[in-house]
């Protein structure tokens, strides 16, 4: 192959990486960052096993149904979920007083698609449902 090409294939590849790194940097920048900074908040709890904490990130509907041990218990049929170190959400979809945002877990398994379903109220964001990689925590 001749040098032209490798410079040029090598230029396309350059700017193909740009200019995915840039839709990705935009789509995070415009996610709704009160929804996406509860989500994360959320996350960084369970990270850190802080499950009270946790557990008062979430609607009053699933705090009625959970106190923070069973809330531990139900984290950990989840092992993606339990043992995660990073999340990413790249998409968010808003409908009044709910929000959807997907994305991707970090586990020591490799990524995982999420997605975590809140619900606006009294000035914050609850989280209400979350899916990892298919499986609902419960």
């Amino acid at each position: 192959m001749s040098r032209a090409l490798r410079i040029a294939g090598l230029g396309c590849g350059l700017l193909a990486l740009l200019a995915t790194c840039a839709t990705s940097v935009a789509c995070y920048a415009v996610l709704p960052a009160p929804a996406r900074d509860a989500a994360q908040g959320f996350l960084a709890d369970v990270r850190a096993s802080q499950w009270q904490s946790a557990l008062q990130r979430t609607s009053a509907a699933y705090q009625r149904d959970h106190d923070a041990a069973r809330f531990q218990r139900e984290v950990e049929r989840v092992p993606r979920l339990a043992r995660h170190t990073d999340a990413t959400f790249m998409n968010a979809t808003i409908d009044g007083e709910t929000a959807v945002l997907d994305g991707v877990l970090v586990t020591p398994d490799g990524e995982a698609p999420i997605a975590v379903e809140l619900e606006h109220d009294a000035g914050y964001w609850y989280v209400d449902l979350v899916v990892v990689q298919g499986a609902p925590l419960e």
